[in-house]
């Protein structure tokens, strides 16, 4: 063996590996209020656009990226609301033709319930310009697929029904955009019916839509600016009017289970969303820098921010609303100014986790 150079092979290298070295970054909305501030700064840090600063970095180290790693999100926001609780029916009934608009009180509601709402709604807001509309019958999952059904039971006929979308601007239904209609969240989509408008004669065919989403959002984007600054790929969404560049994540509204119950649809209740996040986003950092504050911008699934429920205008504040500081002014367009008040939302927690390369 000697000379065979089987002595001369030298030993393979051995590499130490370890994981990253990390730390936790523990998010609460509640501290976006200061212990220090007054009332009236406290109240500009509205639940779905705030930010965190304090009197020291919130975080620093030489840490290269962040991932949103698990999140608690209480969810409170009726899934019936301001933003989607109105649509126009075109009510002809001989020779009756009359635009109305039917508003349904906000609220949560499952889907036996709004249709029961729907129904006595169009019946009271159309009782002085539609004869017959009190024969209007709306059902809920009617064929076991969690669909709405309009149709009329025994009356004089002939009664024909159209659902418009809303608008501010409203002239004529038949001309609003595809754009509008697209971009604009319905009350027609949240009881899927997803066509621009349906026409039917009730006597004779049901007016039928798809399965319901019965959701004013089926989605919140978590947003942040800062932590998402040093990140050289941008994100992107199929929803041109939607774009996000500073996406976080998207938080879905279901529960990880994703039941497929119509009768029990996670949003049209109170409930709370727990999800640890199984392939978070790895969002790039700067070494160098440190994390001084964190701003946190919610959206719903029309880009809109995130629906915040308030209660009742109030025309005239007492002296200890006003000395509140949290009521805010708001001019109706009939030019009347009144006063809101969010109502108090469960805060949310996000947990970050920062590593090393």
């Amino acid at each position: 063996m000697f000379g065979s150079g089987l002595y001369n092979v030298k030993p393979p290298k051995t590499v130490v590996t370890r994981p990253s070295s990390t730390a936790i970054l523990a998010l609460n909305s509640k501290d976006r209020f200061s212990l220090d501030g007054s009332a009236q700064s406290n109240s500009l840090q509205q639940y779905n656009d705030f930010t965190i600063n304090k009197n020291q970095n919130l975080m620093q180290g030489a840490f290269n990226r962040i991932q949103l790693t698990e999140m608690r999100f209480p969810w409170a926001i009726p899934n019936i609301n301001a933003r989607n609780n109105k649509f126009y029916v075109w009510a002809n009934t001989y020779d009756i033709n009359d635009l109305v608009l039917v508003t349904i009180g906000e609220g949560f509601y499952t889907g036996a319930e709004l249709a029961t709402a729907v129904e006595k709604q169009i019946i009271a807001d159309c009782s002085g310009v539609a004869a017959g509309i009190v024969n209007l019958d709306v059902q809920f999952n009617p064929r076991g697929f969690g669909e709405f059904e309009f149709s009329m039971t025994a009356g004089t006929g002939p009664f024909s029904f159209d659902i418009f979308q809303y608008s501010d601007s409203i002239t004529d239904p038949g001309g609003d955009s595809d754009a509008e209609w697209i971009s604009t969240n319905q009350l027609m989509k949240t009881m899927g019916l997803y066509q621009l408008s349906g026409t039917t004669d009730l006597y004779t065919t049901p007016l039928q839509g798809g399965t319901a989403p019965m959701l004013y959002t089926e989605y919140v984007d978590i947003v942040s600016e800062q932590l998402t600054n040093f990140q050289k790929v941008k994100d992107i969404t199929t929803n041109v009017p939607t774009a996000r560049q500073a996406l976080i994540e998207r938080l879905y509204i279901t529960n990880e289970t994703s039941q497929n119950d119509p009768a029990n649809i996670p949003g049209t209740y109170p409930f709370t969303i727990m999800r640890q996040v199984r392939t978070p986003k790895s969002i790039r950092w700067s070494g160098e820098h440190s994390i001084g504050q964190v701003d946190i911008k919610l959206y719903d699934m029309y880009g809109q921010p995130l629906y915040l429920p308030t209660l009742p205008d109030v025309a005239l504040l007492t002296p200890r609303q006003l000395a509140s500081k949290l009521f805010k002014k708001k001019v109706l367009k009939n030019g009347l100014e009144v006063f809101v008040v969010y109502v108090p939302l469960p805060d949310f927690q996000l947990t970050f986790l920062a590593s090393e390369d």
